[in-house]
């Protein structure tokens, strides 16, 4: 008999894209070193599934990959979801992905298969607790039915529903495959959504009277002066509580700007603390599989494209769930010396491509304002902190780096240097010492030089300071919008790197 469904893989990411082609698969790879080609992680083309209006899938791989078509539209990308279960074989427990000709052997059949999506945007809802502000969408296919079926999310029926339009908001499509010789095995693909905005009908008179009413404020209002939502897109209610919420209010959640559910800020499409009503397509949910009593279940995430693909991020969701899951493995002695240099080396690769798309002139120049506004206000804070001076020229990493008018003044605390022939400094000065540090030589010989490297430059996770400076990663705001910091695992795997070149010398 059948004993435990499953559906792998448990978690996958959508991403937005108005193109009507799905985003082929590929993988990251390391480009050899050449003189004519920069070393740096690359795109490489992976066996990629399609699914055709019948359910029928072919796989092919790309001769190139595509992210956006000639027109300039993104290609959403779009994840299968496969069906696996156990079963017993000659007393043998026996795993894989399930068949037509498998689910015979127990009498089942596709029949016997029903799929289930659930996605919901609570984005709303997260700001307002209220009810009404939630859009959620739910569909239902039975396990023969290959046809391709939009979603389209609502919300509660209250008195005044931030989506009450009867079409509600397309979220996205869900298909099942069409089992065969070649791909037997029993598939969905979700399909992400175009990566649009709704508003309600008046959005335009909202923001003409903001302006007329505010003409002192323009600055706070043009970043929707030249907004274009389309009379097909007036899709949400302009007296629901989202359209209608202030930001500063006290009387109704988020309790004023101190709130946290309002960090980091800007998230909000607001013109002087009034929300003008915006909402989008992305969301997150479930997707289900049940047969008979055994259900499964894996989780779906939309987000937006992805516009730097060859750029890793420093801090990767899969470091996120490795500090949860294999923490340890920085402190029983596990891994070996060659696979820990791989891990240090691949964390200081990943740094220099994160830091090689930021304008860190600008975040230096961001970051010192936010020391100023958080620390240095009335109700007190770290006031020994955080702007650059000589007095904190003993512990340099505690501080930021002087602005570009700083360093230009001339002046005794800021004389001229030779970096001030770069248009950004900072940013210049910063992908120099990148680079340095991704020769892992390199590295080595600082630690002889300076035993306590790690612990004077890089960020402690979760440190109790708040303020910015320039521990690594430098300049960078967490999800919180605090200084970024590495993951647990990561600085101890760093520490433990560290150590072994010590004992090892």
């Amino acid at each position: 008999m059948l004993t435990s469904i499953a559906i792998y893989p448990p978690l996958a990411f959508a991403r937005v894209g108005s193109s009507d082609t799905p985003c082929a698969a590929y993988s990251w790879r390391s480009a050899k070193l050449s003189p004519d080609q920069p070393a740096s992680t690359t795109l490489q083309p992976e066996d990629t599934l399609s699914l055709a209006a019948d359910g029928i899938v072919k796989s092919y791989v790309p001769n190139e990959i595509v992210l956006k078509d000639p027109e300039g539209a993104f290609r959403p990308v779009c994840p299968f979801f496969e069906l696996w279960g156990t079963w017993e074989e000659n007393g043998t427990e026996v795993e894989g992905a399930l068949t037509p000709d498998i689910l015979s052997r127990f009498g089942l059949s596709l029949s016997d298969v029903t799929w289930s999506v659930d996605v919901g945007n609570l984005k709303p809802y997260h700001v307002t607790q209220r009810d009404g502000d939630r859009i959620n969408a739910r569909r239902t296919i039975a396990g023969e039915d290959t046809a391709r079926h939009e979603i389209f999310g609502k919300s509660p029926e209250v008195a005044q529903p931030l989506v009450r339009h009867p079409d509600g908001i397309p979220m996205g499509a869900v298909q099942l495959s069409k089992p065969d010789d070649a791909f037997p095995e029993l598939r969905l693909r979700f399909y992400a959504p175009k990566g649009v905005i709704y508003g309600p009908p008046d959005i335009d008179t909202r923001i003409d009277v903001a302006l007329a009413s505010n003409p002192d404020q323009e600055g706070a209002i043009l970043p929707w002066r030249d907004l274009v939502v389309p009379p097909d897109r007036h899709r949400v209610n302009p007296n629901s509580s989202w359209a209608t919420h202030d930001l500063d209010a006290t009387d109704v959640p988020p309790l004023g700007p101190g709130d946290g559910r309002l960090n980091p800020g800007g998230l909000v499409a607001s013109i002087l603390s009034r929300v003008i009503g915006l909402v989008d397509d992305v969301g997150d949910g479930l997707i289900s599989c049940q047969i008979g009593d055994l259900a499964a279940h894996a989780r779906i995430a939309v987000g937006p494209p992805d516009f730097a693909p060859m750029n890793r991020p420093v801090v990767s969701l899969q470091d996120g769930l490795s500090d949860r899951e294999i923490r340890a493995s920085a402190r029983d002695g596990t891994i070996s010396d060659d696979e820990l240099e791989a891990i240090v080396a691949d964390i200081f690769e990943r740094a220099l491509e994160t830091s090689d798309l930021m304008n860190k002139d600008a975040q230096n120049y961001r970051a010192r304002l936010t020391n100023l506004n958080e620390y240095t206000g009335p109700t007190g804070g770290n006031l020994d902190l955080p702007n650059p001076s000589p007095a904190f020229e003993a512990s340099p990493h505690r501080t930021l780096w002087p602005t570009i008018d700083e360093q230009l003044s001339a002046s005794p605390a800021y004389p001229v240097t030779p970096q001030n022939v770069d248009a950004m400094p900072v940013t210049m000065v910063g992908q120099r010492k990148h680079r340095r540090y991704n020769a892992i030589e390199y590295f080595r010989d600082r630690l002889r030089e300076e035993p306590d490297l790690i612990e004077k430059w890089i960020r402690i996770p979760r440190p109790p300071e708040r303020f910015y400076d320039r521990r690594m990663p430098a300049l960078m705001r967490g999800s919180d919008r605090n200084a970024m910091h590495l993951t647990r695992r990561q600085y101890e795997l760093i520490q433990l790197w560290a150590k072994r070149q010590g004992d090892s010398a």
